[in-house]
């Protein structure tokens, strides 16, 4: 579904704070502080390279204290209080199984893995009502719990 930028806007969401998932370099969160306007913005990456590469650049334009990035799996991230999630799950690794037939081995791959599951699942179960989510790809579809 096509949004306009408009629509993630801090002021839009009504909250200062943005997360992203998969942050790699840092260019969704700096994209969220000078253009979206959030205040507080925290990328989650698994990646040390290129967290330390993100963190050189928001040293260097003065973004230390708006803009940190973690080090560490999303799925262990705070997303309370976000008015924005974004994921980049497109670049997460998919599900792969084998099984073997005598003595030939078959690889199965499943564009749906279980950390994009855990995803939405820790997005339903955590994520404020009216947060927005923006994601390259399409997501599982689960139940919510009413909460």
């Amino acid at each position: 579904k096509l949004t306009s930028g408009t629509f993630l806007s801090a002021s839009e969401t009504q909250s200062n704070r943005m997360v992203v998932f998969g942050s790699s370099l840092g260019w969704q969160c700096f994209l969220g502080r000078i253009e979206l306007g959030y205040q507080r913005v925290e990328g989650y990456e698994i990646l040390e390279s290129q967290v330390k590469l993100a963190r050189d650049v928001a040293l260097e334009f003065g973004l230390t204290n708006d803009i940190l990035f973690h080090t560490q799996d999303a799925l262990s991230a705070d997303v309370s209080g976000s008015g924005l999630i974004w994921l980049n799950t497109y670049a997460w690794p998919l599900e792969v199984s084998t099984h073997f037939s005598g003595e030939t081995m078959f690889l199965s791959t499943y564009s749906i893995s279980k950390a994009k599951i855990q995803v939405v699942e820790k997005l339903l179960a955590e994520g404020d009502v009216g947060a927005k989510v923006v994601s390259y790809e399409e997501l599982p579809v689960l139940e919510a719990e009413m909460r």
